[in-house]
């Protein structure tokens, strides 16, 4: 369900962690961005810091991305920062920040943005949410191996294509 109110979005990268303010009334505040920390502790200080520097008004509620699977309280796999694996992430936040926390992965939120005010804006999905798969990285495509044949050879759309299966068999969105 959407949460009326303030939002915070927070973009957790390998490389950098970027927080983006959206008032009650959808007034953006500018993307900040700032080196990824090497520790968790680092991490929470680093958020706040950021979102203190942002926050116009009381936030309702917060949406974190992260590069890798998590369930909704803690990650689960992050390979680009193994820190934060294990983590009570979402109650840490919501104590940090004073809000609801949703914690997903990154591919997923940009889906749902997409869908929202994007490229993806006017499509419609069988059911409207968001398929998580198994180990919560369904439609990561970055985390699919790819057979050893292919890998050694010169990858070209047509070898990729010859070797993909497909996992499922309508369009994952269409015009209605």
């Amino acid at each position: 369900m959407p949460v009326e109110g303030a939002h915070l979005g927070i973009d957790v990268g390998g490389s950098s962690v970027r927080i983006m303010f959206e008032g009650a009334e959808g007034q953006r505040s500018e993307v900040v961005s700032a080196p990824s920390p090497d520790s968790y502790r680092g991490f929470l200080v680093l958020v706040e810091q950021m979102a203190r520097e942002l926050v116009q008004a009381p936030v309702a509620a917060v949406g974190c991305g992260l590069p890798g699977s998590s369930d909704s309280d803690q990650v689960l796999f992050v390979p680009a920062l193994p820190w934060m694996v294990g983590h009570p992430l979402r109650r840490d936040l919501e104590s940090l920040l004073g809000a609801r926390v949703i914690l997903g992965l990154d591919g997923h939120f940009t889906l749902l943005a997409e869908a929202t005010e994007g490229a993806a804006k006017g499509y419609a999905s069988t059911d409207s949410r968001v398929r998580h798969g198994k180990q919560g990285t369904a439609g990561s495509w970055g985390w699919l191996p790819l057979p050893a044949l292919v890998i050694k050879a010169s990858i070209t759309a047509s070898s990729v294509s010859r070797q993909a299966r497909p996992c499922r068999e309508e369009p994952l969105a269409w015009r209605p």
